[in-house]
């Protein structure tokens, strides 16, 4: 009797589509991905056009035209010759003016320190100006105004003002002269916020010393002031006692030097001859 194996040989069916169906699945969820990137890229395209007419529509609109500038901090003169650098003119396209060109021209002017613009829609350009205001006149290869920063900002010309404290010594090196004019600026500073500074009320010099070191002079008073590193409000006071202290006691004018190079006090150094009497 033969013995029949049942399956034997045969292969198992495959399951037909399962292969297909991860695939389409797949297709699906990348076709549907792509699409609404697309939309979404359709969406951002379209607002970009837009925006771009819009702004091209805006550049030549005649209802945001320029039909005013306001000057804050700027005389009249100043003020056209700022116009006039900026090449700013009425009815020009407030939208369409580059702030950063119009300021970059406008700080050209020597005695313009700094610009703000702001533009005010729809007709107004706001113009805020920062001036130089001269303190002193630095001694160079030539005399130039320096600011109350310790800044250079202008040589001298002819007929100008030079009615300032003339700062002589400085040095040539830029880093070294940078840091001397600082020094600088704080003693006009110190000297400027004192009350009641006669006779120190008027510096006519300030002078650097080629070792370190300052000296400075006063207009109506004969004598040369060496102040020291340290606190210059500090010394500038204890300047007025020895002014007032020698002025009481009748040496004031027989004093040639005050020098605050000797620890806390002042050493006075009187005229050649002259032998003052204590007290």
């Amino acid at each position: 009797m033969k013995r029949t194996s049942v399956g034997k040989g045969r292969k198992a069916p495959r399951r037909a589509g399962r292969g297909g169906g991860r695939w389409a699945g797949r297709f699906k969820a990348v076709s549907g991905w792509v699409l609404r990137v697309a939309t979404v890229g359709g969406v951002c395209l379209g607002a970009s056009i837009l925006f771009v007419s819009f702004y091209q529509y805006l550049l030549s609109s005649p209802h945001i035209r320029m039909e005013k500038v306001v000057f804050h901090g700027a005389s009249g003169e100043i003020q056209r010759d700022l116009m006039a650098r900026a090449g700013l003119a009425s009815g020009a396209n407030l939208l369409a003016l580059k702030l950063r060109d119009v300021r970059r021209k406008m700080e050209t002017h020597p005695w313009v320190r700094r610009v703000a613009l702001e533009r005010q829609f729809p007709h107004t350009l706001l113009v805020r100006v920062e001036m130089h205001e001269p303190v002193a006149v630095v001694l160079l290869e030539r005399l130039y105004y320096m600011n109350a920063r310790g800044e250079l900002f202008k040589a001298v010309g002819k007929g100008e003002v030079v009615d300032y404290p003339v700062v002589t010594g400085v040095p040539k090196d830029r880093d070294a002269r940078w840091k001397a004019l600082q020094e600088v600026a704080g003693i006009l500073s110190a000297l400027a916020g004192e009350r009641n500074p006669a006779p120190t009320e008027k510096v006519s010099e300030i002078h650097m010393q080629e070792r370190g070191g300052v000296s400075v002079y006063f207009e109506h008073l004969d004598v040369e002031v060496k102040l020291a590193d340290g606190s210059v409000k500090d010394q500038i006071r204890a300047l007025r006692k020895v002014i007032a202290h020698l002025e009481t006691t009748g040496r004031l004018g027989h004093a040639r030097v005050i020098d605050f190079n000797y620890g806390d006090g002042a050493v006075v150094s009187f005229e050649r001859g002259y032998k003052p009497v204590r007290g």
